[in-house]
């Protein structure tokens, strides 16, 4: 494990490849599973920690979604944080981003294969090359079902880690 957390997205080291979702999830959380006696950070899939202490997912897909002008950004990988003897289980699966006209929601993959609101983000001011979009640090701030799913250890409205957020160019 990485023994400095806290994330810097700045970098361009957003993993092979390059496209995906990085993640630092909350640098205080990360700190804390890692810790714990028994705390452990599981990856599957290719997600994993990049250079700077956050968490990379690798690019899936750009999808059209079931509702008219709803778009979603997948991501593949996964991480468990676990600890407490197995009462404390997280699991980042499959991270996704549901955007809308009414805004983005960061969301992530349940076992049955739906997904689950983790909290909104602000995706203003993206940068457009002919090598894609990116958004450095794109503010996530959890929702109500974000706040359980992180049993609620924090609150609605708690401010997480930004996102890097770095797709191919829209066709």
């Amino acid at each position: 494990m990485n023994p400095d957390p806290t994330p810097s997205h700045s970098s361009d080291d957003t993993g092979p490849g390059g496209y995906g979702i990085t993640w630092g999830v909350r640098g205080s959380f990360i700190a804390y599973i890692q810790g714990l006696g028994d705390g452990s950070i599981r990856f599957s899939d290719g997600a994993n920690f990049d250079s700077n202490g956050a968490i990379h997912f690798p690019f899936a897909a750009l999808s059209a979604g079931e509702r008219n002008n709803e778009r979603w950004i997948r991501c593949s990988g996964g991480v468990l944080f676990q600890g407490h003897f197995g009462m404390l289980s997280v699991p980042l699966l499959n991270l996704a981003i549901r955007v809308t006209e009414d805004g983005a929601t960061l969301c992530a993959e349940q076992e049955s294969g739906s997904y689950f609101p983790i909290g909104e983000v602000d995706l203003a001011n993206p940068e457009v090359s002919d090598a894609g979009v990116l958004w450095r640090d794109a503010a996530v701030t959890l929702n109500e079902p974000g706040s359980r799913f992180f049993g609620s250890n924090y609150s609605e409205g708690t401010v997480m880690d930004p996102l890097c957020i770095r797709v191919p160019p829209f066709q």
